[in-house]
């Protein structure tokens, strides 16, 4: 009976080590955006515009959008749960309404399982009268 206890330890550690070297060695998701700055332009107060982000995967392990905070939108946009592939991208369409006189400057936040950047801004400039 006492065999088995030792055997099972070593088990165990190996197990344990496997799972960390590969989740260090893995191969991690980076996100790209385009546009980062988005200029709205000249709009009058209380006016919509539409503008479009496009969200890539340049790294080699699915990558998944936790959350998407933007100005307008609520309290965020989930993504689709597959994620995006190695070197796929999506295009999303925001809208953005202005509430105020004068320059703005705003952003839209981005949450993603990229370990090197896992938060993204893209800021969103303009002027309303």
């Amino acid at each position: 009976m006492k065999k088995a206890k030792y055997l099972v330890i070593p088990i165990v550690f190996v197990s344990i080590l496997f799972v960390v070297s590969q989740s260090l060695s893995g191969n991690p998701p980076r996100i790209t955006i385009i546009p980062k700055e988005i200029n709205l332009g000249f709009m009058k107060k209380g006016e919509t515009k539409l503008y479009k982000v496009i969200i890539g995967n340049s790294g080699d392990g699915d990558l998944y959008i936790s959350n998407i905070d933007a100005p307008n939108e609520g309290s965020g946009i989930p993504l689709n749960k597959k994620g995006i592939k190695p070197g796929k991208r999506v295009e999303i369409t925001f809208f953005y309404k202005t509430t105020a006189s004068g320059k703005f400057k705003d952003y839209v936040l981005i949450n993603s399982n990229d370990p090197e950047e896992p938060s993204v801004k893209i800021f969103l400039v303009g002027e309303s009268e």
